[in-house]
């Protein structure tokens, strides 16, 4: 199985460097906290010099109990030369829930 596609909470997408790429990729996550929690997602705005963004499908994840699963979807495109580091967030009011990102160009 590649890495990519396990359900680790990072995301780290591996891209061709320096070529067009678009690649989607799952996570699912467990509400540990209070039932009824809505987050919101925050997603990071990326210099537009560096050719790549970032969108995450499901804006809120809804919780209605505590164990409850939800997936959302992150999809990377653009053109990399190198390296990027950064995070979603979510967050409901009181807490906050980090999703770390790695992008990493890579000879094909």
């Amino acid at each position: 199985m590649s890495p990519s596609k396990l359900n680790y909470p990072a995301v780290i997408f591996i891209v061709p460097i320096r070529k067009s790429f678009q690649i989607a990729l799952n996570r699912t996550v467990t509400n540990v906290g209070p039932p009824n929690s809505i987050y919101k997602v925050l997603v990071p705005q990326i210099s537009s010099e560096l050719d790549v963004s970032i969108d995450v499908f499901l804006q809120a994840l809804r919780f209605k109990s505590i164990g409850e699963k939800q997936t959302f979807t992150v999809v990377a495109s653009g053109r990399l030369v190198d390296v990027i580091c950064t995070s979603i967030l979510w967050a409901d009011g009181q807490r906050k829930v980090k999703t770390p990102i790695t992008m990493y160009a890579a000879p094909q």
